[in-house]
């Protein structure tokens, strides 16, 4: 063997052994690669399965807002109901107040009347008891 050949048996040893630790290498990275991806594929998994929780948890806020709404509803319609029969009595009460205003106004006159008559009785019996008996004698009136 000659210097050329060891020379280019060297050469190609050293390109041999560079090449095959650029393929460990490779290798080396294929496998990180690998194992990025299945961590990504695992995280993927997890992200599918948090957003599967996040849209149920969606769904049972919304049935609870569509819940809280047909009570609101409920609500509104029976503060109307009340509303209704608050103002149907108040009427009521305003009809009673306004036919008490009518009687008491009638006991009034009719008290006047009575109040009225009693004074011209009263008049008449001091008239009475201060006239004389046409017969002689005495007053008319009570001693």
């Amino acid at each position: 063997m000659t210097l050329l050949t060891l020379v280019v048996a060297g050469v190609m040893l050293w390109f041999m052994t560079g090449f095959t630790s650029a393929l460990k290498t490779m290798n080396a990275t294929m496998g990180r690669l690998g194992e990025d991806m299945h961590m990504a594929a695992t995280t993927m998994a997890t992200m599918q399965q948090d957003t599967a929780r996040i849209v149920d948890f969606i769904a049972f806020v919304q049935q609870g807002i569509v819940s809280l709404d047909r009570n609101l509803a409920d609500a509104n319609r029976d503060i109307a109901g009340i509303q209704h029969t608050m103002s149907e009595d108040i009427e009521r009460l305003r009809s009673l107040l306004e036919a008490m205003s009518h009687d008491m106004g009638a006991m009034n006159v009719t008290t006047q009347r009575m109040n009225a008559y009693m004074s011209r009785m009263t008049y008449d019996m001091d008239r009475l008891a201060n006239t004389t008996s046409p017969l002689g004698g005495g007053y008319l009136g009570l001693p």
